[in-house]
């Protein structure tokens, strides 16, 4: 990377020529603007004078020239004061044969200062001798004569002809003919040993230039950086230009904008270089610096590169215009639709970090590269590939509010098969239960039942979708409460406005925190109010529903987008039921009519024929997953692809990794285990594990959890036979797969003690009112009062608190994940770091740190800390494995939150 000019003299031994404004003066009165760069020259060491100088008068003190040169040196006593500093300069400036930055500003800045052509040449020709030169600055020729300017371009083309050593060229356009930037073009072009690297052009080239500047960048063999600078640089005709030096260029790597309207260019450069049909295939990194302008300007910024397949990074550099969640949710955007970009370093002044926004672009990073990885193994399988036609339909409210009859009916008017029999009394969902909406060659509509009931958001917060798909939310609501048995068992709702707002607000919130922030994907939400048949006609009025919708509305704009239209319905009515049907499908096709990813053919019909199998057998080696696509691929494009690989090849993982991501399978970390029906796990099996605990405190009045959250490996085991026997009916799934799946989810951890068969940690099976929460003496400070300890503390909480939450199985996950990746780098004991309801105890060399959560309400947690030892070392340890791990784990399971840290009084974390 090219040095910052105004940190050069920092960072290499330069000499700047340049003439300094001054005035004609008698020489008793001679300039402190001229002799203050002369006593900088000389101070350096080997300076001008013949003689190396230990001492110098001050010179700024000096009144003739008399005094600066009596140190041995005679000057012609006809010639005039300046006339004697200038060419004794001239004579004795062996320091361009050594120096390895030099820059040369020929531009007068006083008419009775400038140097003549013959003058610039013995100041200049030591440079053909320069071996260590390594950086030329040639600044603006606007008020040069051209005899000076046909000069020092004349021996700049011979440098860039001979020189090795030469690899950064800044050249400030303003006034420099095209003669004499062809005369560089004619040096690059005769030196085929240069190791020119980057070239920097300062304003806007003459038009006339251009021609020669494209010569430049083409002729140059190792040129890897070019670099525009100031607003000058880019007008309409200067795209077009400058789109074509990248276009001729097959060795540049990087590129740089810097001092640049964002809104005047910029764009549009990037567009015709990057994204047309004739593009730049070599940039990879793409640095912008300063660039100026309306923070609207980042959209078409952004939009610009959201189909370039070649950048892998961007830097931004003081660009302060991207500080704010419009810009960020720009580039939200470009990540999730350009899975190309590897790298986003941000060094800019921005809140990205402070606002935990950092590691969600961490996380889509991570994402990207993962899903580049297998799209290009598929790509380079030549499989054809089609618009993306696949979408989720989610079902959200509380408990009984019609989420599941509602599921059913849609099904039934679509002529899809469903799980649950088509009765009055349907069972309330437990999980999440998946079922297809409609699947032929138009759309693949999944539908996800979710259940209303807190104790299952463990699951919902695995399974629910994080990749960019179509989705759209329906949220239910019942103005009837669920009490009793019998014919009275519902009951009106006392408050329906207060009750609907709340309950809206609540899942809007619990959407948005799931949803990835982005301008792209902003998940569609249809309101339906239930049991329409249970109103009189004079209540069937919606119009008060509607201007709730209307608030919130308001609220949620830019993260989740709710139809105005509110829907009253009887779900048992198929007329009823049709009309939001319609509205749904109509959604999706809007969604997918506009979707920009494209997807496998061969992997979008394997989806359908997975999805309408019937799964008796719900979990599956890999090999036996193998096997069955292999025989099922016998139609359309995957009978050419079935033909063409081999059971095993990276060709069928790529395949199984893609089926994975869009949730048609499970693959299971670090195991063999495939879940093929995603219905089964997220309803059958984690659903129907939580509801038995659930009903043994019920039915037991005790639960079969410690006060700590552990579990004996005796009771789950129990539970888990259980489940196999009586509700499953099965002898094909053992317990050992069922504890394998909990324990490889990071649902749960084992710790063996002594003799016994050992306990599992099972957090997030449960609410908070199955279990009595340790009492205050668990978290205390051991050592409290010791002298020399350091106290500190940081409480990590949501950004927007307003708009999204931390779910109730966040920190539980939270801390089985920790634990897991603390366990693994750091070798810890099962002492050193313990586990309990809401809390998270490390102990480690002389520093204990405790993470407690808020007990459920998903707004704050807090890390504090004790210390014997250095405290700054304590506190970048807590930053580096808890806080930066913290952040990542909600970009990945929470996607629409981000993290704010601020910091804990010390007196506050010791008492």
């Amino acid at each position: 990377m090219v040095a910052d000019t105004s940190n050069v003299a920092n960072s290499y031994d330069y000499w700047e020529l340049v003439e300094e404004e001054s005035n004609a003066v008698r020489a008793e009165n001679i300039s402190k603007q001229l002799l203050v760069p002369l006593r900088n020259l000389l101070e350096q060491p080997g300076g001008l004078l013949a003689e190396p100088q230990q001492h110098l008068p001050g010179l700024s003190e000096l009144e003739t020239y008399d005094e600066f040169f009596d140190r041995g040196i005679s000057c012609p006593p006809e010639a005039s004061p300046r006339t004697q500093v200038r060419f004794r300069l001239l004579r004795k400036h062996g320091n361009c044969r050594t120096r390895k930055a030099i820059i040369v500003r020929p531009e007068k800045y006083d008419p009775t200062s400038d140097l003549s052509a013959s003058e610039w040449e013995t100041l200049l020709n030591p440079l053909l001798y320069n071996s260590q030169l390594e950086e030329l600055y040639l600044n603006s020729c606007a008020s040069v004569d051209m005899a000076v300017q046909d000069k020092v371009f004349s021996i700049a083309g011979e440098v860039l002809r001979t020189s090795r050593s030469l690899q950064y060229l800044f050249l400030e356009m303003g006034g420099i003919c095209a003669a004499n930037v062809d005369r560089l073009a004619r040096g690059l072009e005769d030196n085929w040993g240069s190791n020119l690297e980057a070239l920097i052009f300062i304003n806007r080239p003459d038009v006339s230039v251009m021609k020669h500047i494209w010569e430049m960048i083409e002729k140059a063999p190792k040129l890897r950086h070019l670099w525009l600078k100031k607003s000058g640089a880019l007008d309409n005709v200067g795209v077009m230009d400058w789109a074509e030096a990248l276009l001729r260029s097959t060795s540049l790597v990087r590129l740089t904008l810097e001092e640049l309207e964002i809104d005047g260019g910029v764009p549009e450069l990037l567009s015709e270089s990057f994204t047309e049909a004739r593009r730049n295939q070599s940039v990879k990194e793409l640095e912008l610096i300063k660039l100026g302008g309306a923070a609207a300007g980042w959209k078409k910024l952004f939009e610009a590169l959201r189909l370039n397949t070649i950048l892998t990074c961007l830097e931004l550099r003081e660009c302060e215009s991207l500080d704010n969640e419009e810009a960020f949710g720009n580039l939200m955007e470009l990540l999730h639709v350009n899975s190309s970009l590897r790298v986003i370093q941000n060094h800019s002044a921005l809140s990205w970090e402070k606002d935990g926004k950092d590691s969600l672009i961490q996380q889509l990073l991570e994402r990207n590269a993962k899903h580049q990885s297998y799209y290009s193994v598929l790509r380079d399988a030549k499989l054809p590939f089609v618009s993306a036609k696949s979408g989720r339909l989610l079902l959200c409210g509380s408990p009984f509010s019609g989420k599941t009859r509602l599921r059913t009916t849609m099904q039934k008017i679509l002529n899809q098969s469903c799980t649950k029999a088509f009765t009055n009394k349907l069972s309330s969902t437990r999980g999440i239960e998946v079922e297809m909406l409609q699947n032929d060659d138009k759309m693949q509509i999944s539908m996800w039942d979710l259940s209303g009931q807190e104790i299952y958001r463990a699951v919902q917060d695995l399974l629910l979708p994080r990749r960019s798909q179509a989705h759209v939310y329906v949220f239910v609501f019942s103005p009837f409460e669920v009490q009793g048995t019998g014919n009275n068992m519902h009951q009106r709702k006392e408050d329906l406005k207060s009750a609907l707002r709340t309950e809206l607000q609540y899942w809007l919130r619990f959407v948005a925190s799931n949803t990835p922030l982005t301008k792209h994907t902003i998940p569609m939400v249809v309101v339906v109010i239930t049991h329409a048949d249970m109103l009189k006609d004079e209540e069937k009025d919606v119009a008060w529903a509607t201007n709730i919708v209307g608030e919130l509305q308001s609220v949620f704009d830019g993260i989740v987008s709710i139809c105005s239209d509110v829907h009253q319905i009887n779900a048992k009515d198929g007329a009823d039921v049709m009309q939001v049907t319609q509205r749904v499908l109509s959604l999706f096709e809007t969604l997918l009519e506009t979707a920009t990813h494209i997807v496998p053919e061969a992997c979008a019909e394997l989806s359908s024929i997975i999805a309408k199998q019937n799964r008796n057998l719900p979990v599956w080696k890999r090999f036996r997953f193998y096997e069955f696509c292999h025989q099922n691929s016998h139609v359309g494009a995957l009978r050419s692809f079935r033909l063409g690989y081999s059971t095993g090849s990276k060709v069928w993982e790529a395949v199984f990794q893609y089926l994975h991501d869009v949730g048609v399978i499970v693959l299971i970390p670090d195991s063999d285990l495939v879940v093929i029906n995603p219905n089964w796990l997220a309803s059958n099996f984690l659903g129907e594990l939580i509801s038995m605990i659930d009903d043994y405190y019920v039915k037991e009045k005790t639960s079969c959890l410690h006060s700590d959250g552990f579990m004996d490996a005796e009771s789950l085991q129990s539970i888990l036979h259980t489940l196999v026997t009586e509700r499953f009916k099965t002898d094909l799934i053992d317990c050992s797969i069922l504890e394998e799946l909990l324990v490889k989810l990071d649902l749960c951890y084992s710790v063996h003690e002594g003799e016994s068969s050992g306990r599992f940690f099972v957090p997030t099976f449960v609410g908070p009112e199955k279990t009595k929460r340790p009492s205050r003496k668990k978290v205390m400070w051991k050592y409290h009062g010791d002298v020399g300890a350091h106290y500190f503390g940081y409480r990590v909480q949501c950004t927007d608190r307003e708009r999204t939450f931390l779910s109730q199985s966040f920190f539980p996950r939270f801390q089985i994940f920790l634990r897991q990746k603390l366990w693994k780098s750091m070798r810890l004991t099962d002492s050193s770091i313990i586990c309990g309801r809401d809390f998270i105890q490390l102990r480690q060399g002389g520093q204990a740190v405790f993470i407690e959560a808020d007990g459920g309400a998903g707004v704050h947690m807090d890390i504090t800390g004790r210390t014997t030892r250095e405290p700054e070392a304590a506190k970048k340890f807590v930053n580096v494995n808890i806080i930066d791990e913290m952040k990542l784990f909600c970009a990945r399971n929470s996607p629409g939150v981000s993290l704010a840290v601020g910091s804990i009084p010390a007196d506050c974390v010791k008492q």
